[in-house]
């Protein structure tokens, strides 16, 4: 269970109370009513929709009916049925008129959207029935759809948009202090900021809150329940399971109290999870799926009951137990397909493909997970996350990792270049989709086997890296050559790639020893790598530079043999051409001052965590960076650098786009990644890789000389690669960016030279690699903690006149 769904359950127990406190049409709906509130839901959703089939009825009593099992279906977790529902309440409401209740039945089909994965209907809806509640002067709903605004906001990772959504949903409950609603949306409120903490990292204070909000007074024992239930997340994100469990129980026993069964499965989901993953306590995890099984079943929710049956299929095929899991996850891939509940499709496939790998089935195992591919693909754009379901069920990349490790290994058995260019396929399709996820675009495709082998007929080496499920594996195009190689395994491999990162980054020597193994791990045998190099590496090995390494013992570094262009992926390439004509030789943004912004916006809490220091040098930076490249200029600095003149560069296209401020990295975040801007003109000067992509922004190259503040650990890679993947996304022909934080005299000295290079008419690929050579053999600057931190991700041409 995660914060996110709770907070949305309970918005959306306010406006069940909402919509039922309205007046009846007639006593069968009362009767209906009765039921629903009494938790006898089966019955009463029978009767919601025998009174919509009836055609004697009257249409606002018809309409009632649907909105009704809208809500009912809602909250059993039943988004596609309630979808249905909702859009037939909503086309009678809009014929009747009724303008109130078509803002009722408006908010829930958002609810309903929301979690189907339909965001952007999603956030119409609720915005229409914002606006007709704002005419009607209907202050508490429109309270509850601010509060639901805020709670897909945070969904979205738009952290900044959900505060101020919180903001407006406090200030309107101080205003009607002595309605009776306002004590339970404040409490919505409070408890949707608690998340926006958590999600920015700062647990204490989220924790805080969650606390205080515990120890005050509660309306019932069901808002007691969800907030212990919440507790547990926290408890457990923090790394502190046991108290974490103790929460969950205590969950558990209110719902079971006041007989919710869909609470009490989803919080016995969750305490298996604990027991399982966290206190190696199979048996007691076991215990809790099957009763979290026979809950589901008891209270008609076959959500909960498919998700419980996949976390018991698993633990019992680990188990080695493989009857009784298959048993567990076909009943669930049979529940999934009947439903129509294609991300539990997925989910059991790829168990039943890891329970038939175990088996030594590897055939077997690779047509499961293909099909599970499949089931994913099917819906790109995104099904809603069960509420019971934790980073298993939410993580796809799995599902892909395990694909491509068995179509390697297909490939290396065979020897057959078709098995090779086939898994390599794979590797495109799962590239692609995290790429296209994390950015919230759609419409690229990932380059199939035939068109792999016409890459690969291409001169010049390009290597693609893909982390597997347990090893790592190379593929070697160019020259018609078509090679995989399994390279080691993933955890020796990361544990040296994040020990160099880290030494790197605080500044000190490479540690010999991994630099040699790496090298060899990566590079070696693959024969010379000369010339334009293409290089897609992937996961954590994003913060890896490259250049520094060497394929064998005695040889010279990367940076000396080759120009290297990262890449997203093959799917992804460079680009070597302009990606437009650019009106405007030079754009650069510099002297924010991080300490600007309105208190309690995201940009704030950031920016006060973190200590984040004013960059005095910025301006100086941009000012000698247009200079170097000659040609228009438009400098956007200190309060004017804001995103509204970032946004305001689409139309121009630019050359190069300097941007010298912070960047925050966060592997945890939703969207990974932002560039600190100043606010105002409308923005809140948090800029995210998200909003990044979506502008249309055609720029030769983007150069991030930005002070790195990194948020946490690199765990995957995921937060720079999005942040440069956006640029992309947006129509950057190239970025140039670092991997770590680099000091001021140093960084400098490297953007000066840059410069200087790209100011003679150099490709950025040569510029910087002239440069890194320059740095390397000067003692002054030669520390690879200087020379090695930036990179070029794409490919473009020269850049100055």
């Amino acid at each position: 269970m995660r914060l996110l769904p709770a907070r949305s359950r309970a918005a959306g127990s306010a406006l069940v109370l909402a919509m039922l406190a309205g007046p009846a049409a007639g006593q069968s709906l009362d009767q209906a009513i009765a039921l629903h509130l009494d938790g006898r839901l089966d019955e009463a959703l029978i009767a919601y929709r025998a009174i919509a089939a009836d055609p004697s009825r009257e249409p606002i009593e018809v309409s009632g009916a649907h909105n009704a099992a809208c809500v009912l279906l809602n909250d059993r977790g039943e988004f596609a049925a309630a979808l249905v529902e909702c859009r037939e309440a909503e086309r009678l409401r809009r014929a009747l008129g009724d303008r109130f209740r078509l803002a009722l039945t408006l908010n829930n089909l958002a609810l309903s959207l929301q979690y189907l994965g339909e965001t952007a209907e999603a956030e119409r809806r609720f915005l229409e029935a914002l606006a007709l509640d704002r005419e009607l002067a209907e202050p508490e709903e429109e309270a509850v759809v601010l509060a639901n605004l805020a709670a897909l906001a945070i969904g979205a990772g738009r952290y900044g948009a959900a505060l101020d959504r919180l903001t407006e949903a406090v200030a309107l409950a101080h205003a009607h202090a002595a309605a009776p609603w306002t004590a339970e949306q404040l409490r919505v409120a409070r408890l949707n900021r608690a998340v926006v903490l958590e999600r920015l990292g700062a647990h204490d204070e989220a924790l805080a809150l969650l606390r205080e909000l515990s120890a005050g007074p509660e309306p019932d024992r069901r808002h007691r329940a969800a907030l212990a239930a919440n507790l547990g997340v926290v408890y457990r994100n923090l790394g502190d399971p046991r108290r974490a469990a103790r929460e969950l129980e205590r969950a558990a026993e209110l719902f079971r109290a006041e007989s919710d069964r869909g609470g009490l499965a989803n919080a016995l989901l969750n305490l298996g999870q604990i027991f399982e993953l966290h206190l190696g306590a199979p048996v007691r995890a076991e215990a809790l799926y099957s009763e979290a099984i026979a809950e589901a079943r008891a209270g008609g929710n076959r959500t909960e009951e498919i998700v419980a049956r996949l976390f018991r299929g698993r633990l019992r095929s680990g188990a080695g137990r493989i009857e009784a899991g298959r048993a567990d996850l076909e009943t669930a891939l049979a529940a999934a397909r009947s439903s129509g509940d294609a991300e539990s499709e997925w989910s059991a496939l790829y168990e039943l493909a890891r329970a038939a790998r175990a088996e030594g089935d590897e055939e077997g195992a690779l047509e499961r997970a293909d099909r599970a591919l499949a089931a994913i693909e099917r819906v790109r754009a995104g099904v809603r996350s069960h509420a019971g379901a934790s980073g298993f069920l939410a993580d796809k990349r799995r599902v892909f990792a395990l694909a491509v490790e068995l179509a390697a290994r297909r490939a290396l058995a065979s020897g057959r270049r078709e098995d090779a260019l086939a898994a390599l396929a794979r590797v495109q399709r799962a590239k692609a989709r995290e790429l296209l996820d994390a950015l919230g675009r759609s419409g690229a495709q990932p380059l199939d086997a035939a068109a792999l082998a016409r890459l690969a007929a291409e001169p010049g080496p390009k290597l693609e890296i893909y982390l597997g499920e347990r090893r790592v594996w190379r593929f070697l195009l160019g020259g018609d050559r078509v090679e995989v190689a399994d390279r080691g395994e993933v955890a020796r491999v990361a544990a040296l790639a994040r020990r160099l990162h880290g030494a790197l980054a605080s500044g000190g020597p490479p540690d010999a020893a991994a630099l040699a193994e790496l090298g060899a791990a990566l590079l070696g045998g693959t024969g010379p790598l000369e010339g334009d190099l293409t290089l897609a590496p992937d996961g954590l090995l994003r913060h890896l530079p490259f250049e520094l390494l060497a394929p064998a013992a005695g040889e010279p570094p990367l940076v000396e043999r080759a120009r290297v262009a990262y890449a997203p992926s093959l799917s992804l390439p460079p680009s070597s051409g302009r990606p437009a004509p650019a009106e405007l030789a030079f754009a650069g943004f510099g002297g924010v001052a991080p300490t600007e912004a309105v208190a309690g916006t995201a940009r704030a809490l950031l920016a006060r965590r973190l200590a984040l220091r004013p960059l005095p040098a910025s301006r100086a930076e941009v000012e000698r960076a247009a200079a170097a490249v000659g040609g228009s200029a438009r400098l956007a600095l200190d309060a004017d650098a804001t995103e509204a003149a970032l946004v305001a560069l689409a139309p121009a296209g630019v050359r190069v786009l300097h941007v010298a401020t912070h960047a925050l990295a966060d592997e945890r975040l939703t969207e990974g990644a932002a560039l600190l801007l100043a606010p105002g003109d409308g923005g809140d000067g948090l800029l995210t890789a998200a909003e990044i992509a979506a502008l249309d922004l055609p720029v030769d190259l983007a150069v991030l000389a930005a002070c790195r503040s990194a948020l946490g650990d690199a765990t995957d890679g995921a937060a720079l690669g999005s942040l440069t993947g956006a640029f992309l996304a947006a129509g950057a022909g190239g970025v140039i960016a670092s991997l770590w934080e680099v000091g001021d005299a140093a960084s400098a000295v490297v953007m000066e030279q840059l410069y200087h290079e790209l100011g003679r008419g150099r490709r950025p690929a040569d510029a910087l690699t002239r440069v890194k050579r320059r740095l390397r053999a000067d003692p002054r600057w030669a520390d690879p903690a200087v020379w090695g931190a930036y990179v070029l991700v794409g490919d473009p041409g020269p850049v100055a006149s």
